[in-house]
């Protein structure tokens, strides 16, 4: 049956692949990926710790990898920091900052003491990545529950690159958060992660600075020992979690689906 999915990228397909018995779904990539909030560090309101810190309390990262994997909870892990399970650095030093979202009356007074007054914040959320999309929608909801007034600006995601890129003030274009994911694989250290990385406006969007998280960096680099590495890449995990450069949003892991006739799919599972 045709399936017009290019019409509708949000349709869940899993549903009409498991019923054709041809078809066999499979995680290839066992690393999986991360879903991450990311904030602006340069211009208000959030060059302001204190509101990044309150953001951080209020995400739920179960609603937010639900929203992704939908009733399949093998598909998903929450409770996960900067890096994640399944890799050498693993850790969930810093988690304890979370799990504050049931208080979300709390919350908004935390936000207003912190000195926040209605400052209207502009989200990119991406539509046609449906993962992200999906992680965003929720996110977003928690942002505004706490009281920021959210500009919700709904963009494709080549648009979406384009923006995160200007640096500007919310008056010129500029931005205040946006979603994204990102393979465990290729940030699942101190040395390439950018969400540890604090060179500034030298470094990835959002352009969080830490000469104390790019020192951990070089001394990660310069370690030969593994238990000394770990040692500091528990301490840049709990800095990024502490000045909140990143909102972790969970791990997912992606299926492939494929026809049972073909042979010679590389298994990443050995």
């Amino acid at each position: 049956k045709e399936i017009d999915w290019w019409e509708n990228p949000s349709m869940d397909l899993v549903p009409l692949l498991k019923r054709d018995k041809s078809i066999k779904l499979e995680v290839i990539d066992v690393s999986g990926e991360i879903g991450c909030l990311r904030f602006n560090c340069l211009i208000p309101p959030f060059d302001n710790p204190k509101f990044r810190q309150v953001v951080l309390a209020a995400m739920n990262q179960q609603d937010c990898m639900q929203a992704v994997a939908g009733a399949v909870p093998e598909l998903i892990k929450t409770d996960v920091g900067i890096f994640v399970p399944g890799t050498p650095m693993a850790s969930t030093v810093g988690i304890e900052h979370t799990h504050q979202y049931m208080h979300m009356d709390k919350l908004k007074k935390d936000l207003v003491a912190a000195g926040y007054k209605g400052e209207k914040i502009v989200v990119l959320s991406a539509t046609t990545i449906p993962i992200i999309h999906a992680i965003a929608e929720v996110a977003v909801s928690f942002v505004r529950q706490l009281g920021f007034n959210v500009d919700n600006q709904e963009l494709e995601w080549g648009t979406v690159v384009q923006r995160r890129a200007k640096r500007g003030p919310i008056s010129e274009g500029g931005w205040s958060i946006f979603h994204t994911t990102g393979p465990v694989t290729g940030w699942n250290n101190p040395a390439v992660s950018p969400l540890v990385g604090g060179q500034g406006e030298q470094g990835w969007f959002g352009w969080w600075k830490s000469e104390a998280a790019d020192q951990m960096a070089a001394e990660w680099i310069a370690a030969t020992d593994p238990a000394e590495q770990k040692k500091i890449a528990l301490a840049a995990g709990r800095l990024a979690l502490d000045q909140v450069a990143t909102v972790p949003l969970g791990q997912f892991f992606l299926q492939t689906a494929f026809r049972k006739s073909i042979t010679g799919i590389l298994d990443r599972k050995s």
